[in-house]
This record gives structure tokens, C-alpha cells and sequence, in this order.
């Protein structure tokens, strides 16, 4: 269960074709796909973060960073969709992660989302007039993650005014101090329920994030109060739910054990149930594993993960899955240290790392369609599976012993249109992937 409460369908027009051996399905041009931006400096870490993220300062060379994801989202574009152009798919999300991408300057933001723009032929007078309504349902979505702690209104406008922010995303943790100083936070609880409010004010799409099974002090009563805090506060409708994970290489995870007694399964179990019957009974509903919302507040750029969808990664450690036109998938990843990044960004156009990037087999795709599609409550779409496997059907491809097995046991749902976890299969997920995958 822990891994996949922690924190990280897109439609084709299909043919197919044999390359060497193997058949593979060739897919004529993926519908939408989704920019992500990974800014990696932090004014703090926190010590149970495992991203990759550094500390921010006057060392950080914001030029060099600017040119360098422009560079290389030019280079990602033209390599992967064709110099001309013709074969780009319509662009329906921009992520800023991190890190804390809020520490960026405005104009690298707005520099990003404008160049992004012209790329996938987005029209921006049509955007802005969108923006300038406060049109809930803006045709392009652009998410940027801030950090709580001393937040900066007016730079919170400039960005929503001059990059085109619409939706925002707050690392809040908790609403208790004595946790948030465990958490290594630098924000109070009063300042998280400030800031939430701030941005309640400025965007119409506001999601914020709560850490639970903090460790085995953490009562049931407390977590009820911080429930019903974030129920009061989510005025936009949308909070993302994970739980405490300790993760090799950061400071929490030394303490384990020794400093730190993690919280127990049952602990964990009860503190998500509490807060899921909460959440729904408030209207806030679960559509995926972590991930809780009213309907016109999904995240749409999660979602095309979790849909198998297209995604362009720019940035330190940033990652990609881009479906070319003869329907290969190709998962790329760039250097991780900002400094090797942009170097290498200099030299070559961008900061793929050649070792960790390769083009994908069919039994990887099938693997990530289904670490990702069962994540959701929609599940996993037949169509989309069978995109990816040669019209192949689930029932052809999964073994029928373990499907009989996890759908009889209540883990599993199989319909006409899709595989999906059941209530009891979240909480068993880690293990129902670990018997399904190929």
C-alpha cells in the first residue's frame, strides 16, 4: 500500500506494423500531451523528500537556467514530433514541479508557458480571454506548486497575470505545528491557512497536499480536526492525500526505527479511511488512490499520467514518455545535478542522459499502462490496452490465474470497458501490481 499513496487514457487512431521480429501497434498520432518543468531548488529540504532537489541561493544561474529549458524543449519538440511540426498532438497541460518552482523568477515562468504556446500552435489572446474571465474550464491547464511559507501575493499574481498560472498547488503537510516541525517544514499552521486562503482568492483551481501515518504517535482525533480544517478550507475542491514514506537517502529514513517509530499498517489503514469517508461525505471525491476532488477539479495533468498519455519532461532529473508517429514509446530522462544539465544543454541541446533513456517494449508499456491506470477509479481502459498490445485484449495478455484470483478475492473489477482496483485493492496495490505486471 505505501508505495502507491505516496507522492509521482489518452485516445489513439491505431494501425499496425512488424519492425524486425515483432509486432507492435503504430499508433497515427497521439491526441493530447502534457509539459512538465522541474524547477529543483528548495529554500529548505525537507527530510523525508527523496526528488531531486538542491538548495536555492545566489550560486543558482537563472539566465543559464531560463535558455536552458527553453533549449531543450525546442530540441525534446523537434526530435520527437518532427522538425515541421505536422506531427504535433494537441497540448492540454503545463506542470511546474520541484523543488519549489515559486522561487523562480516570474519571467522564466512566463518565458516557459510562452514558448510552450507557440510550439503547440496554442492560441494565447484565446487563452487569455479564459484567464482574464476566470473560466473554470480553460482549454490549456497550467499548475505551478507553492510552498506555504512566507508566500508572496503579488508575486502569486504576476504569476497567474503574466504566465498564465490557473491552478496552483500548495505543500502544506499538516495542520499541526509540532508535526510540520517533525516534517521539517518552515511554515506554521497558521501560515498554511493563510496561504490557502490567498490562493482561494486568486485561482479557481487550488490543490493542496496532506501527509498522514506521520509516525505512531499520530492519533485518529487529531487527524479527524485536520480533516475537517482542510475540508473547511477546500473551498476549490481539490487535496491530495499521502502517506509518510521512508525513503533511502534522505534524513528521516537514517532516523528510522532508531529516533522515529514509523506508523503501523493498521494506523495507516485507519487514518486513510478516516480521511476518505470525510472527504466524500463533504462532496470530495476519490478519483484516484491519493488523489481526491469535486468533478471540475481534477487534475487534468495527472490524469494523462495515469491514462498512459504523452508527456514532455524538461529540466534537472525531469522525465518523459513520448508515442512517435511509427508507434514506438520512448522514455527519457535528463541528468539529474542543475549544473550537468545545463552544460550539457549548452553543448548538445539537451540534457537527455543516453544511458537512462531507451525506447520502450510492449511488456513495458503494458507494466506502466497498469502501475498508472490502476492507481485511478476509472481503471484501465481496454482501448488503450489494446493500443499497446497488438489488439490484443486484457484476457490474452494477463495471466487468467491471477486475474481469476485478485477479481474473486474482491481485489480486482473486470468489465466490458476496463480493469480496475476495488476499495480493498487500493489498500492491497503494491502487492496486486507485483502479481499482475508481465
Amino acid at each position: 500500500m505505501y508505495k502507491f499513496l505516496t507522492k509521482s487514457r489518452i485516445l489513439f487512431n491505431r494501425s499496425y506494423t512488424t519492425i524486425g521480429n515483432s509486432t507492435i501497434a503504430t499508433i497515427t498520432k497521439p491526441r493530447t500531451t502534457s509539459i512538465y518543468i522541474h524547477w529543483p531548488y528548495c529554500s529548505k529540504i525537507c527530510p523525508y523528500c527523496s526528488f531531486n532537489k538542491y538548495m536555492d541561493g545566489p550560486h543558482v544561474d537563472h539566465s543559464a537556467m531560463k535558455q536552458s529549458f527553453l533549449t531543450e524543449l525546442n530540441q525534446i519538440v523537434k526530435k520527437y514530433y518532427g522538425e515541421n511540426g505536422s506531427d504535433l498532438p494537441k497540448l492540454t497541460s503545463i506542470y511546474f514541479g520541484g523543488g519549489t518552482p515559486s522561487l523562480a523568477p516570474v519571467d522564466t515562468i512566463t518565458s516557459i508557458v510562452n514558448e510552450s504556446l507557440k510550439l503547440f500552435n496554442v492560441d494565447r489572446q484565446q487563452l487569455l480571454q479564459q484567464h482574464q474571465n476566470d473560466n473554470h474550464d480553460h482549454s490549456l491547464e497550467i499548475t505551478l506548486e507553492v510552498n506555504p511559507d512566507k508566500i508572496d501575493i503579488d508575486k502569486l499574481s504576476d504569476f497567474k497575470n503574466h504566465s498564465l498560472i490557473n491552478r496552483v498547488s500548495l505543500g502544506v503537510q499538516a495542520f499541526n505545528d509540532k508535526d510540520l516541525k517533525f516534517l521539517g517544514r518552515t511554515h506554521t499552521a497558521n501560515d498554511a491557512k493563510q496561504a490557502i486562503s490567498k490562493c482561494n482568492q486568486l485561482f479557481k483551481r487550488v490543490n493542496f497536499d496532506l501527509i498522514y501515518a506521520r509516525h505512531q504517535n499520530q492519533t485518529k482525533e487529531q487527524w479527524k480536526q485536520e480533516i475537517n480544517e482542510a475540508i473547511d478550507l477546500c473551498e476549490r475542491g481539490h487535496i491530495s492525500l499521502y502517506s509518510l514514506c521512508f525513503e533511502e537517502g534522505t534524513k528521516l529514513n537514517n532516523k528510522k526505527n532508531n529516533q522515529i517509530i514509523p506508523a503501523d499498517h493498521d494506523l495507516n489503514f485507519e487514518l486513510y479511511e478516516i480521511a476518505k469517508q470525510q472527504l466524500e461525505r463533504a462532496g470530495i471525491n476519490q478519483y484516484e488512490i491519493s488523489n481526491f476532488s469535486r468533478e471540475n477539479q481534477r487534475s487534468r495533468h495527472n490524469l494523462n499520467y495515469w491514462r498512459g498519455g504523452d508527456y514532455i519532461g524538461i529540466g534537472p532529473g525531469a522525465c518523459s514518455r513520448i508515442t512517435k508517429l511509427d508507434g514506438t514509446r520512448h522514455s527519457l530522462k535528463c541528468v539529474l545535478h542543475p549544473r550537468s544539465w545545463i552544460t550539457q544543454v549548452t553543448d548538445t541541446g539537451d540534457g537527455l542522459d543516453t544511458v537512462e533513456s531507451k525506447q520502450l517494449t510492449i511488456e513495458e508499456r503494458v507494466n506502466e499502462l497498469l502501475l498508472m491506470g490502476l492507481r485511478t477509479v476509472e481503471g484501465v481502459n481496454r482501448e488503450t490496452f489494446k493500443s499497446i498490445t497488438n489488439g490484443k485484449d486484457i484476457e490474452d495478455v494477463l495471466s487468467a490465474t491471477k486475474l481469476k484470483y485478485l477479481i474473486s478475492n474482491g481485489m480486482l473489477s473486470l468489465d466490458n470497458n476496463r480493469l480496475c482496483s476495488t476499495t480493498k485493492g487500493f489498500m492491497l496495490l503494491d502487492k496486486i501490481i507485483l502479481e499482475i505486471c508481465l
